[in-house]
């Protein structure tokens, strides 16, 4: 399970932010539906991030793929890609010479762990891992090519740091040395799954590919598709080519069922092919114990289907899945879905730097109207409109 992920020195974000699965003690509500209890501690079932646009929502998000894909990948692979691009936030002169700081506390077989990095121009800086919640052990310390382990409790790292490059994390080559717990932890990583910023085409790929390969997860998706109008979803093969059907019903003029009628997957709508789009990592995310990050999530989910989204994971989610999404559309608020500890806020200041929060940090009534005071502004993260209307009204008086 995810406990925290925090992020500094990372594109908008200048200080460092701490998005947290951990609940906090005194806050009753919800505490049968929206939580899991790891040895006695609260651990969130989901996440919900509001921001204005441009506030550094996606930056978020972005941040933690970049670290799981550093974990996954190795830096010397993401950087080759990107060669001479700076992760450091570049509105002040001090941080854009520093190292960009990321760092993990999750759970993984039965081991609490703390693993995290420091890069510069895609050099390592720092690596360090513990292992414990309330007693934490140092299993191993770098700094830069100075890498210190301990012999008994991290023997797979023996011999190893002369192997280890400045572009290449000492957890990845642990686990390339078949490392028992690098490799644990990397196999925890693999059910993190971030997405932002990827095509649509990408992840319905995914989505049609499991479709093809995995029959509960068809009967699954036929039976969320039919209160939408598709009776069911077919696939032919002939001559080497997928072609996906979609069914609907056909009604004579009296409103009788009469016939089925089948359309091809590029007939669908925009908005079912979105849904398509991410009914798939849903699903594996609940069945799978994965931890799941989906940016900008109402553009793709009517607040009412983002509302039955959630109670799949509050009530039916008996794996330990965890979901964490931003949004703008504040009627969430108003469901009383989400306890207090579930919901975060990204706002930009003046000088361009991305701030995350919790509605943690205001004094909340329990009888509060969250949806109505977070438009009033009570708890910022909204989009300067004052000024973009000034602009704007400024432009339609030019002749």
């Amino acid at each position: 399970m995810l406990i925290q992920f925090a992020v500094e020195n990372f594109f908008s974000f200048k200080e460092e932010a701490i998005l947290s699965f951990l609940g906090n003690k005194t806050t009753k509500e919800h505490e049968e539906e929206n939580i899991f209890y790891l040895e006695g501690h609260k651990i969130l079932k989901s996440l919900a991030i509001y921001g204005a646009n441009a506030s550094g929502k996606t930056n978020l998000f972005l941040a933690l793929r970049f670290m799981l894909d550093c974990m996954r990948h190795g830096l010397d692979t993401i950087f080759k890609e990107d060669a001479g691009k700076s992760t450091a936030f570049l509105f002040s002169p001090t941080t854009a010479q520093e190292s960009s700081f990321f760092e993990l506390v999750f759970a993984a077989e039965g081991q609490f762990y703390h693993y995290g990095f420091e890069i510069f121009e895609g050099k390592l800086q720092a690596e360090w891992l513990y292992r414990g919640w309330n007693k934490e052990e140092e299993l191993f310390q770098r700094e830069k090519q100075q890498i210190d382990y301990d012999k008994d409790l991290f023997s797979e790292g023996d011999r190893l740091a002369e192997k280890t490059r400045p572009d290449v994390l000492f957890l990845l080559v642990c686990a390339q040395f078949n490392g028992t717990i690098a490799k644990s932890i990397l196999d925890y990583v693999a059910k993190v799954n971030v997405l932002t910023g990827l095509k649509g085409e990408q992840i319905l790929g995914f989505g049609l590919k499991k479709f093809e390969e995995d029959e509960r997860f068809r009967l699954w998706l036929q039976q969320f598709m039919q209160p939408l109008g598709i009776e069911r979803i077919s696939l032919s093969k002939e001559s080497g080519k997928r072609e996906y059907c979609f069914w609907h019903q056909v009604f004579d003029e009296s409103g009788q069922g009469i016939e089925s009628q089948g359309l091809p997957l590029a007939r669908m709508s925009t908005g079912t092919r979105k849904l398509l789009c991410f009914l798939a990592p849903i699903y594996e995310a609940l069945e799978e114990q994965e931890v799941l990050f989906i940016d900008e999530l109402d553009a793709s989910f009517h607040p009412l289907l983002l509302e039955l989204l959630l109670k799949l994971f509050h009530q039916h989610n008996k794996k330990g899945a965890q979901f964490a999404f931003s949004l703008h559309n504040p009627r969430l608020l108003a469901q009383k879905l989400l306890r207090r500890d579930q919901i975060y806020f990204v706002e930009k200041t003046p000088r361009g730097a991305s701030q995350l929060y919790s509605l943690l940090d205001y004094k909340v009534r329990n009888d509060e109207k969250l949806d109505k005071n977070y438009l009033k502004g009570k708890y910022g993260a909204l989009p300067e409109l004052q000024l973009l209307e000034e602009k704007l009204l400024e432009y339609g008086q030019e002749e």
